[in-house]
């Protein structure tokens, strides 16, 4: 009897080691993103990824995802490089929880610490440092900043500068937009701000109340209907405009947005993925 308690303990324990051997204590390991980032030869502790653009191969019954990275360069802090990538396939697990989040950086690594929360462009690192840009008040738009508790729905924008007069402000709070400085306004077309100049509240709102909880934000909802930020927005349609996913029919749109959400709370129930469209085990972790 003691035998054969000693193998079923000797058993267990190999079980034991056998599970231990396929997990892993990345929580990238399986990330879309980060191993595109990886495979892009991007070697360096803060880096963001924004998903530039999707797709669905009908043929090869593939979901795609293109990404682009910008970074800060271990050797030069003051310097941003933008590397666009080539298109990767991804699982429909993946590819269904980030549908909503074109335009968006989907990961940020800052100081080697990953957030894979979805988040407007440059909100965490670059739109309120001082080091790249200040925050100015905009007279006489025609639309109204956003702040916590807003009840507009709008957040501010620079479209109409026809009429409008800059001033640098040292108070911080509702009103206020967010510019680069001149020599670092290439930003502004890496993060698309020129389309659509970030609201102090907006970006007070995310830092405040999102980014502590690794939660995605997506900013206020307009009068059109539609989040300030994400795939059905303005602000990705403008910064965007060739964008494969946008360009494609409705009617294509929505038939793969039906079948990604089906297909992908068949692979949530089966248990092959975690969260994020990590795999369960080891095999096949990126692509579908």
């Amino acid at each position: 009897m003691e035998k054969i308690r000693y193998h079923h303990c000797i058993l267990g324990i190999a079980l034991l080691m056998a599970l231990t051997a396929c997990s892993s204590n990345d929580p990238l390991e399986y990330n879309h993103a980060a191993k595109a980032a990886k495979e892009m030869g991007i070697a360096t502790d803060n880096y963001s990824v924004l998903l530039q653009d999707m797709d669905y191969n009908e043929a090869k019954d593939q979901y795609l995802h293109k990404y682009s990275v910008v970074y800060r360069p271990k050797d030069n802090k003051d310097t941003l490089i933008q590397q666009v990538s080539k298109w990767y396939a991804v699982n429909e697990v993946y590819f269904d929880d980030h549908k909503n989040d074109m335009g968006m950086s989907i990961l940020r690594m800052e100081d080697g610490k990953p957030n894979t929360s979805a988040a407007p462009p440059g909100f965490a690192g670059f739109v309120g440092n001082e080091q790249y840009g200040e925050w100015r008040k905009v007279e006489n738009t025609t639309a109204s900043a956003d702040s916590i508790g807003n009840t507009t729905g709008k957040d501010s924008t620079a479209t109409n500068t026809s009429h409008t007069s800059h001033r640098r402000h040292s108070f911080l709070g509702p009103g206020l937009l967010w510019f680069f400085l001149p020599r670092f306004g290439y930003m502004g077309g890496m993060f698309g701000t020129r389309h659509r100049s970030p609201s102090y509240g907006s970006w007070n709102n995310y830092n405040t109340n999102y980014k502590p909880r690794n939660s995605s934000y997506y900013g206020q909802v307009g009068q059109n209907g539609k989040y300030n930020y994400g795939t059905q927005s303005e602000f990705n349609q403008r910064a965007n405009p060739s964008a494969k996913w946008s360009n494609k029919d409705s009617g294509f749109r929505s038939r793969v947005r039906t079948r990604v959400a089906r297909s992908a709370s068949v692979s949530r129930s089966s248990g092959r993925y975690g969260s994020s469209g990590s795999l369960r085990s080891r095999g096949g972790g990126f692509g579908k």
